[in-house]
């Protein structure tokens, strides 16, 4: 069960229709949700009608997004781009949210909006932590944590090997009894601190997925065969996924979570360019990663419709209020 990483496709997996089609069926079964052609690619939207003079387009993301991104694996038969069709279908208000501020498309798409009647406001939405991989070894990147994290660890090893025999697994593929190992996972996931699943369905088809296309890596710290702590990683193009992670409450005191993150970076170190913690600020995830980024959300009201000028001249008026109560 113990395999290296495959990682086999070059495109990000929250940029497939895979993954547009996953969400809309588990998580949007009722949205209007379609994927636009674009010059930039096939763009999936969830077409709102608020009032007749108040139709928005709203990125097809939710709480279980970490990127946002065209689908650009397939050839676009359109030339017009995002600002332009909404123009032309009179959408009052489109909003894009999980842009990575410093990524291609969303200077792309400031660009286009701006220079077709709209209004923009980008909101800082969440922090990234990251950590970039270079010629440096994985014993040169323990030795740069600091010295609470490493001592804590080491604690912890010596401990849980003095209680039996303490095995870390890794699934990356498709392999027999997946069902039942997403049992596992869920099992663990339930009994930990965390708030309850919004759906425990998109997560197993989403593991299913990730398995399917080579990108899985769901780790495991047992003790006598006991999980005590689980991580499900996305590994898609170069980049390490840390998507949800949980550990057995009971053992929490041993810092069970941290020995698992520390067995899964070494795992992943060689074989991956960048290891992101996704979307937050926890103060736990500054020990193990080195550099942060903002992800935004965009508003872009369209100012040739009654609806797009309505909240335009809103925004102005907060504007403008801000800069009084300043």
């Amino acid at each position: 069960m113990h395999q290296l990483i495959t990682g086999v496709t070059q495109i990000l997996i929250f940029s497939t229709d895979e993954w547009f089609s996953l969400l809309r069926e588990e998580c949007f079964p009722h949205a209007n949700a379609e994927g636009k052609e674009t010059s930039e690619g096939v763009i999936h939207l969830v077409t709102n009608p608020y009032w007749k003079v108040l139709t928005s387009w709203n990125s097809l993301t939710n709480f279980y997004s970490l990127h946002y991104a065209p689908v650009t694996n397939q050839t676009s038969s359109s030339a017009h781009s995002l600002a332009k069709l909404a123009v032309a279908d009179k959408v009052a208000l489109v909003t894009v949210d999980y842009l990575l501020r410093e990524s291609q498309f969303f200077e792309n798409l400031m660009g286009d909006l701006q220079g077709h009647a709209y209004t923009v406001d980008v909101e800082d939405r969440y922090s990234n932590w990251i950590l970039p991989l270079g010629e440096e070894t994985f014993d040169e990147y323990l030795a740069s944590r600091s010295s609470r994290l490493k001592n804590t660890i080491k604690r912890a090893e010596k401990k849980l090997a003095k209680m039996g025999s303490l095995t870390f697994e890794v699934v990356n593929t498709n392999a027999n009894g997946l069902s039942e190992i997403i049992e596992d996972y869920h099992d663990v996931y339930n009994k930990s601190w965390k708030a309850q699943e919004q759906s425990e369905r998109f997560i197993s088809r989403l593991i299913e997925l990730c398995a399917a296309r080579g990108e899985l890596c769901l780790g495991f710290l047992k003790l006598d065969g006991r999980t005590l702590a689980t991580q499900f990683w996305i590994v898609s193009d170069r980049t390490a996924f840390i998507y949800k992670l949980a550990y057995d409450p009971e053992y929490a005191r041993l810092s069970v979570g941290s020995v698992l993150t520390k067995r899964l970076i070494e795992h992943v170190f060689d074989h991956v360019d960048l290891v992101d913690y996704g979307i937050g600020d926890e103060a736990y995830k500054k020990e193990w990663m080195t550099e942060r980024r903002q992800y935004v959300r965009v508003w872009a009201a369209n100012r040739t419709t009654m609806g797009g000028r309505l909240i335009s001249s809103i925004w102005r008026l907060r504007s403008f209020l801000k800069r009084m109560m300043n």
